[in-house]
């Protein structure tokens, strides 16, 4: 087990000269197996969310262009850096990699040993193959009403099947894309997602794939959201890997702050990567230059 693993139950950092057994978190002296699994649990009703002691940080904001993403996250970096003593924060970005949330949070779970999987929920699902099967139903129910009415070749018609074909075609996007396996397989030493299988990965496309030993550490941070009417804004929570280069890897986008922290916790656990959760820094930064 590498010595650089973060406790799910307490989030202590393993250090090398810690003198607990590789199995043990040295600070709650808790089995890092039994943690691990318990973060796969849904979390009971009315059970608190567990909140940072650490102080809010305040990063530098003297000069910030909110005009310039570079200018904006050089600056975020030079919070960020205040916070994580680790070269590789420097070399890597602190906005989105993918601004597109998904609605619907998806489940992790442990399929196979040695295997995680982020699995779209069964509701996701049944609510994409609605919006396909009423988009489907609409035109036949429309043009055979309107057929019979004389009505067909009107271009009222035409109005609502171009309406039901956008509806179905949208419902099969969001069916092939947002169902797409994101997948840590320990055996294999890789991280993939997109694909149906291992056989099917493009190993030279580099935006959805990496291997496990080539990962320093799991970036989570917010996306911030202006509402299309302008009557306010909201977060979403994206999860990244962070390659030993700085490059990224977007792993999933959701709504869900608590469901993906905890996620992540099993993550980092399961292939004994440090955990770089800056959330509650970066919604501060935004803050302060009044985003």
């Amino acid at each position: 087990m590498p010595n650089l693993i973060t406790c799910p139950s307490c989030n202590y950092v393993r250090q090398p000269t810690d003198d607990a057994p590789e199995w043990e978190c040295p600070k709650c002296q808790k089995a890092y197996s039994k943690t691990a699994r318990a973060v796969l649990q849904p979390r009971r009703m009315g059970e608190k969310t567990q909140v940072s002691n650490d102080p809010p940080l305040r990063p530098e904001i003297t000069g910030v262009d909110l005009f310039n993403l570079e200018s904006f996250d050089n600056s975020l970096k030079q919070g960020i850096s205040q916070k994580i003593q680790d070269p590789i924060v420097m070399q890597t970005k602190w906005l989105p990699v993918d601004r597109a949330g998904e609605f619907y949070p998806r489940e992790l779970v442990e399929v196979a040993a040695g295997r995680l999987e982020f699995r779209v929920a069964t509701v996701a699902k049944a609510n994409y193959l609605f919006m396909i099967l009423f988009g489907i139903g609409a035109a036949i129910c429309v043009s055979g009403f309107r057929l019979t009415k004389g009505e067909f070749f009107q271009w009222k018609t035409a109005v609502i099947l171009l309406f039901c074909a956008i509806l179905s075609a949208g419902g099969v996007y969001l069916y092939i894309w947002r169902t797409k396996l994101i997948v840590f397989d320990i055996g294999r030493g890789v991280f993939w997602k997109g694909k149906s299988s291992y056989e099917a990965v493009d190993w030279s496309d580099l935006k959805y794939f990496c291997r496990l030993e080539d990962i320093h550490a799991l970036q989570v941070i917010p996306v911030f959201h202006m509402r299309s009417s302008g009557s306010g804004a909201y977060y979403s929570y994206e999860l990244n890997l962070v390659l030993k280069n700085g490059q990224r890897i977007s792993v999933i986008n959701h709504g869900d702050r608590d469901k993906l922290v905890r996620d992540t916790a099993t993550i980092a656990t399961f292939i004994g990567k440090p955990v770089w959760d800056v959330i509650d820094c970066s919604i501060e930064f935004y803050k302060s230059v009044n985003c």
